[in-house]
């Protein structure tokens, strides 16, 4: 009974169920640059019924950091059902190719059986023409 309670009060809260996730689009994609650096636009969405703050940043595919990353910022805050366009720049650090995850991470729920907090990562590929 405390597990269907839990179930319901989180579709309440997510407002709707398995459809409302926060998303990242593209989630993959491949690019060639004939400058030393790589740059994609992202669309972030969020699905929720409410204002939601979004945490981004930029890994490599170990999760680690990339120094030669920039994002216009790292913290976003979208209003219901919003989306912003956001442009992610990496460089190639000498390297022919370079592979590296965006991730948004939302804010965390509150809830009476727990905190929740959303994740989604996309994978991305530059190629360097010289």
């Amino acid at each position: 009974m405390l597990r269907l309670k839990f179930v319901i009060s989180l579709i309440a809260l997510l407002g709707g169920g398995a459809a409302s996730a926060q998303s990242l689009s593209p989630m993959r994609a491949e690019r060639v640059s004939f400058t030393d650096r790589g740059a994609i636009a992202i669309s972030i969405r969020n699905p929720y019924p409410t204002a939601q703050h979004f945490s981004l940043r930029i890994t490599d595919l170990e999760g680690h950091p990339i120094d030669q990353s920039w994002l216009p910022t790292t913290q976003v805050y979208l209003g219901p059902a919003m989306t912003r366009q956001i442009y992610v720049v990496v460089g190639f650090e000498g390297m022919p190719q370079r592979s590296f995850r965006v991730c948004v991470t939302s804010a965390v729920f509150y809830t009476s059986s727990g905190n929740l907090r959303g994740e989604v990562c996309g994978k991305y590929h530059f190629y360097a023409v010289s």
